[in-house]
């Protein structure tokens, strides 16, 4: 079995490798460190292209044991190994989409040291992106922890590898309705005798819908799970209650008197849940395949908006009602939330050019993206940082319209000239005089003067199309229709569509490989582990009997 497991890994990395060379795109990278049950330090690679029939691709390439400590360079060196095997140089890769680790930083320097020598410190810093999702994740986790969630949040994770709980409990307590929620639901979920019991309360009627419900426990890696464990305990509020009434501690155990849930603590959770909703559907919105980097700005945009507008009602009533804990509370949630995410669409723009002065922006891919998108172009950022921005945002357009124009004339203009076919072979003709003359007339001896606009400001001069349901697929087949006679303007493109706004397929990888790695299976090794996790997601999910038509999982939006 392992040895056909693994032939088939190398018959189809070889065809991957093939069809990697003929990316009409360069290839961006994204990965992510996982720890397996078994337990290995494990890394999974995914790439980020688009192939010759115009489809954008999101590919595994493999998930590699790290051995020793994971700092940047050890990290750097895996992805090395891997980026050789498919014979991916310099020249063909991209941009790195990670999470906020700073051992990431020293990564992507890593590798494209060793990849692009002769690229800039600049340069190599304008390659490396932000994963939206965890951006997002870290503004969600700053209103409901406060400005030292990451403080708390590493506490946290100490006490569980220790296996200390009675601690964990009491920093949990902190947290008011929060941290009594997230007891509670450990509390009843602990035990097989109390999930039974919970289980048994039927609350009939209206209600009944929820009846049979479990509890969701929240936990510090999976994105939105605070607001399905929140939503899950709102929709079983009555039997939750009820759980807390009847209850009888076994002997040993202190019960759930510092756990339970009054009105006021319900009415909190009601108002945290509808102000994680935004959190939720920004999340929603940049997963699957149909999102690009083209989609980073704008939804990080509307949810600083989203969140400001909840910050000013909550301080408004705090205003109104200055005794009240409640709104005192909701409006420091919204505060800590707010700042993050200005840190990091706001302020990380002065931040940026505190950091490196040299530069006159944030990477300029996060604008590129959107503005080569032809149903876009700089509309909305014209919207939102001219026609309705302050003086600050207006001089952010104007670094971000050199910082692209930039780019395309230090990367693309010029770099990928139009294959031109040969003539088509001349057919003979049977000579005659007056047939000669009439071709002779009609043929153009002089040709006008060629038209030397740059391709990137002819495109941004024109008005954008218009079609509000377009996405990223249609702004593919743009571009792509353009291949052979804008090429460098579409490569420009196209680059930038490739890359998703999040490093969420790794994410999908590690919750694949879990199942993979179950008890009877702890002795496997990592390049079986490998081998089996790519060839899941190469080979896609099973075709259902007599149906053709499901597409590989690989291409499918989640």
């Amino acid at each position: 079995m392992r040895s056909w497991v693994m032939n088939a890994f190398i018959s189809k990395k070889q065809q991957l490798r093939e069809d990697l060379h003929h990316s009409r795109s360069r290839i961006s990278i994204s990965f992510d460190l996982w720890t397996s049950p078994n337990p290995y330090a494990i890394l999974g690679v995914v790439a980020m292209w688009i192939d010759t029939t115009g489809m954008r691709r999101v590919t595994a390439l493999g998930m590699r044991r790290i051995y020793g400590d994971h700092t940047g360079e050890n990290l750097g060196s895996v992805v090395l190994e891997l980026l050789e095997e498919y014979d991916i140089s310099g020249d063909q890769i991209g941009y790195f989409m990670l999470d906020n680790a700073s051992a990431n930083d020293t990564a992507v320097e890593f590798i494209l040291k060793d990849l692009c020598p002769w690229m800039k410190s600049k340069q190599r810093r304008h390659r490396r992106l932000r994963c939206l999702g965890h951006v997002i994740n870290l503004c969600c986790q700053a209103f409901l922890m406060g400005r030292n969630c990451e403080k708390y949040l590493a506490k946290l994770e100490k006490h569980h590898q220790r296996g200390d709980y009675t601690k964990v409990e009491e920093l949990w307590k902190k947290f008011g309705c929060l941290g009594r929620l997230h007891n509670l639901v450990r509390y009843i979920r602990l035990t097989p005798q109390r999930r039974e019991e919970f289980a048994t309360i039927i609350i009939g009627g209206d209600l009944s819908q929820f009846d049979g419900l479990e509890l969701i426990q929240n936990n510090s890696t999976r994105w939105n799970s605070w607001f399905y464990s929140i939503t899950r305990a709102l929709n079983v509020r009555e039997r939750l209650e009820l759980f807390s009434a009847r209850h009888v501690p076994g002997k040993g155990s202190v019960g759930i008197a510092n756990f339970k849930l009054d009105g006021q603590h319900w009415f909190e959770l009601e108002k945290i849940e509808l102000a994680l909703k935004d959190f939720y559907a920004a999340t929603l919105l940049s997963e699957g395949k149909k999102t690009s980097l083209a989609d980073w700005f704008s939804t990080l945009d509307c949810l600083l908006r989203e969140i400001s507008e909840t910050k000013d009602h909550y301080h408004d009533i705090h205003t109104e009602d200055d005794n009240n804990f409640t709104w005192k509370y909701l409006q420091g949630c919204a505060d800590a939330a707010w700042l993050k995410c200005v840190e990091y669409y706001n302020n990380q723009q002065l931040n940026w050019q505190n950091r490196f002065p040299e530069d006159t922006d944030l990477p300029p891919a996060y604008y590129a993206a959107q503005i080569l998108d032809p149903y876009r172009k700089w509309g909305w950022f014209r919207q939102e940082w001219v026609l309705h921005g302050d003086e600050e945002k207006k001089r952010w357009f104007e670094n971000a319209q050199l910082a692209v124009k930039h780019l395309w004339e230090t990367e693309y203009k010029g770099r990928y000239p139009v294959e031109m076919l040969p003539p088509p072979a001349r057919k003979e003709r049977d000579p005659d005089p007056a047939f000669d003359r009439q071709r002779e007339h009609k043929r153009i001896r002089i040709d006008a003067p060629v038209s030397t606009t740059d391709l990137y400001e002819q495109y941004i001069s024109t008005d954008r199309l218009h079609n509000e349901e377009a996405g990223c697929n249609e702004a593919i087949a743009y571009w792509l229709s353009r291949y052979d006679s804008q090429r460098d303007l579409a490569r420009f493109a196209l680059d930038m569509f490739a890359i998703s706004p999040m490093s969420d397929e790794c994410e999908r990888l590690f919750s694949s490989a879990k199942l993979t790695i179950v008890d009877r299976r702890g002795r496997l090794k990592a390049d079986i582990i490998e081998a089996c996790e790519c060839l899941r997601a190469w080979y896609g999910k099973p075709q259902a009997e007599g149906n053709s038509d499901i597409e590989d999982s690989e291409n499918e939006d989640d």
